[in-house]
């Protein structure tokens, strides 16, 4: 609820603990609301809960323009944030595939799993979004599909799942590809230059046998289209 510095007191008194664990209230004045998980806050991260929010009453017309600015990274952010964000997904390719190499299997999977976040940013801000929990993230490609992305969304969830369980090689060298040709195409291949030989590396890097595969973790068998 958004309300007049007069209203914020009773309001806040009267709504936000109201004994009802279905219903979660916050009270802001304008004020506080404006300034509430503004970009780079420490209330940044719950950017995403504004995302496809629409003001039940707006009778100023000032909260709708206010929710629709913090569903959204700044455009003169985007650039900066994406490229930080793909380098990110970057390294943690490097790191995981130079676990393999040197036999620390369940140090691939770490390291892979940790480049899916970064990877999923670099994705949504692409697109002008921020990156959807991991509770939403099914829903928003079924209904929010990503014109950026040049990867059917079903089989784009099933290579980061099957990723995230196995750290297969194969499969991370055949994402990175479809990942770098698309943020090429879109201007960022200076990032991917700023690897310079790390990056063919990345690309041809061939393990005498995939271990990841045969590491003491169970795995699930999952068919990933290539």
């Amino acid at each position: 609820m958004v309300v007049t510095d007069e209203a914020f007191e009773p309001y806040r008194e009267r709504y936000e603990d109201i004994g009802n664990p279905d219903i979660e209230v916050t009270v802001f004045t304008f004020d506080l609301f404006r300034r509430y998980a503004t970009w780079g806050s420490p209330e940044a991260w719950d950017r995403y809960n504004f995302a496809h929010f629409k003001a039940l009453v707006d009778k100023t017309g000032e909260a709708q323009p206010l929710i629709e600015d913090k569903a959204t990274i700044p455009s003169t952010e985007v650039s900066t944030f994406v490229a930080r964000a793909l380098d990110h997904y970057i390294n943690q390719v490097y790191r995981s595939l130079k676990c393999v190499r040197d036999g620390q299997y369940i140090g691939a999977r770490f390291e892979a799993a940790e480049g899916i976040n970064p990877l999923l940013d670099a994705v949504f801000a692409l697109n002008g979004r921020t990156r959807p929990y991991f509770k939403y993230l099914e829903w928003e490609f079924r209904h929010y599909p990503l014109p950026k992305l040049g990867i059917e969304p079903e089989e784009f969830v099933r290579v980061l799942f099957e990723i995230l369980i196995s750290g297969d090689v194969t499969i991370q060298q055949a994402l990175f590809d479809r990942i770098e040709g698309l943020f090429r195409a879109e201007g960022y291949g200076s990032v991917f230059e700023s690897w310079c030989g790390k990056l063919t590396w990345i690309k041809t890097f061939r393990p005498e046998r995939n271990e990841v595969w045969h590491s003491p973790c169970p795995t699930a068998t999952l068919t990933i289209p290539h």
